[in-house]
């Protein structure tokens, strides 16, 4: 439990939290690219970027797909695309860390860490006079 909720309603409503972001960088995207039709103030890049950075990268980026919407600009577009490769490199690691084998892993190296700290000191080869 997380704060007296089940896993399971945080991961809910985790994942609600990155569609909803998700839905608000396409739409943001969008109506950048309507701004620019009639030559109205647009969405700032640093305002998309942002949301992009706290998890709406994919719908920003199918966004700039689909709508064919600041594909050619580069500052943006390298931008985008090296927040989306820091977020998949974050996930990996999670995903490598919350997994199965890796937490036995450390369970075992912490219970024989516990384990040697109990014995003592090892002494390696003949012991001292």
């Amino acid at each position: 439990m997380i704060a007296g909720i089940s896993q399971n309603a945080f991961l809910v409503g985790v994942v609600a939290v990155i569609l909803l972001l998700n839905l608000v960088g396409f739409l943001l995207m969008l109506h950048d690219k309507r701004q620019t039709w009639y030559d109205r103030p647009r969405v700032s890049k640093g305002l998309l970027l942002f949301v992009a950075a706290v998890g709406g990268s994919p719908g920003t980026k199918l966004a700039q797909r689909f709508l064919k919407h600041m594909r050619l600009r580069q500052p943006f577009a390298a931008n985008l695309n090296l927040i989306m490769l820091a977020q998949v490199i974050i996930l990996a690691t999670a995903l490598l860390f919350l997994s199965e084998p890796t937490r036995t892993w450390l369970e075992e190296r912490r219970e024989a860490q516990e384990r040697d700290s109990q014995e003592g000191p090892r002494i390696f080869g003949p012991a001292g006079n």
